[in-house]
């Protein structure tokens, strides 16, 4: 196979897949703006992963300003210098984080064929906007040899787009699984619950918001039921993240339920804060609205940890060919029959549920298989 140029990263995913091919004897590189190299900030490598600015693969470059500004008047402007680099040194482009358009310059000048990758709110949001930028991404997506989903509601997002892909299939994201282990998960006193994902709940226009006020309404009613009931309580102690544009909107939340008492609220760090973070809670709280779950509910899953998040299960089975196994709610009143619900067993066999579920479906083999055989295709 010839080299392969990935462009992009968000959490870590054109890492985990770069270094997923040169272990196997692909020569890949990953393309990053010299720029995210110093924001304490997602698509940072040192964010991500400290050390991570130092791996030999990770190719950084000065940002292509003039292009930025181009793209965002819906036009395609001219192959930059480390786009003109890619085109002669590449046999093929995968992108990801909307830099399918840049893959697109590349293929005018050199022909070298794109892979694009929707991750985050690429399709959700970019892709089915009105501005004449989204339109150049629909464009990009478009011409594209092959699109991978990595979430599974992108499904049906790509249907409302209306798009025509080439071809399209769905990737299930790499995560290190040697690091990633299943780690022990006793039951404890309190049950602590870690709230990862961003908290993103006020706006419900945007397609890509967490609904993160579902689950603190429905602990709200446990821990009032519980109260009622006055026997059999388990205790809860909620660690928050604390990131993301509705972070004071939910304190003042917390206070308004009156369960304050329970919820503390985390600094976001980087990845190593992020796993401390997981392997410390008994439960991973990850979003209420997608109908589907990110990187972060996965690498939780991988370290053995329960994820309770709302999954559209047509979907999971469309994508993976079973349901996943998720505390799966889709309003506070499931949220609070989930806790209630709670016992050793059940949180035994969740976490083990978990871990499996997570080797078996996001395996090395899994996606290289996924990888060769599009790539392959492509290529011939």
């Amino acid at each position: 196979m010839p080299p392969v140029a990935w462009i992009g990263n968000l959490g870590g995913v054109g890492f985990n897949y770069t270094r997923l091919l040169r272990r196997v004897g692909v020569d890949g590189d990953l393309y990053l703006p010299r720029v995210y190299l110093k924001r304490a900030r997602q698509g940072n490598p040192e964010h991500e992963f400290p050390g991570a600015g130092r791996l030999e693969f990770l190719q950084p470059y000065r940002r292509d300003v003039l292009n930025h500004g181009l793209n965002r008047l819906g036009r395609l402007g001219f192959a930059s210098p480390f786009e003109r680099r890619i085109g002669s040194r590449y046999g093929l482009v995968q992108a990801q984080t909307c830099n399918e358009v840049a893959a697109l310059r590349i293929k005018r000048r050199y022909g070298v064929p794109y892979v694009g990758m929707t991750t985050g709110a690429d399709l959700s949001e970019v892709a089915t906007g009105t501005s004449r930028y989204s339109q150049l991404y629909r464009r990009a997506l478009s011409e594209a040899e092959h699109v991978f989903l990595v979430n599974v509601d992108q499904y049906e997002t790509l249907a409302r787009t209306g798009l025509k892909l080439k071809s399209h299939g769905f990737l299930p994201f790499c995560v290190d699984l040697e690091r990633l282990q299943p780690r022990p998960n006793p039951w404890s006193e309190p049950i602590v619950l870690f709230c990862a994902a961003r908290l993103d709940w006020r706006d419900r226009e945007r397609a890509s918001v967490k609904a993160n006020d579902v689950f603190f309404r429905g602990l709200a009613d446990c821990l009032r039921l519980q109260r009622e009931r006055g026997v059999g309580a388990v205790r809860f102690e909620v660690r928050v993240a604390d990131w993301g544009p509705d972070r004071e909107a939910t304190r003042d939340l917390v206070r308004t339920l009156g369960i304050k008492d329970c919820v503390r609220f985390v600094p976001f760090g980087d990845k190593s804060v992020f796993y401390e973070n997981v392997e410390q809670a008994n439960i991973v709280i990850d979003q209420f609205s997608l109908g589907a779950t990110g990187l972060t509910a996965i690498e939780a899953m991988a370290l053995g940890r329960p994820v309770m998040a709302f999954v559209k299960e047509n979907l999971a089975r469309r994508a993976y060919g079973a349901p996943m196994p998720v505390m799966n709610c889709a309003n506070a009143g499931e949220v609070r029959d989930a806790l209630i619900g709670l016992s050793p067993d059940a949180l035994a066999d969740a976490s083990r549920a978990s871990g499996e579920w997570v080797t078996t479906h996001h395996s090395d083999e899994r996606i290289l298989g996924i990888l060769i055989e599009v790539y392959g295709g492509i290529l011939g």
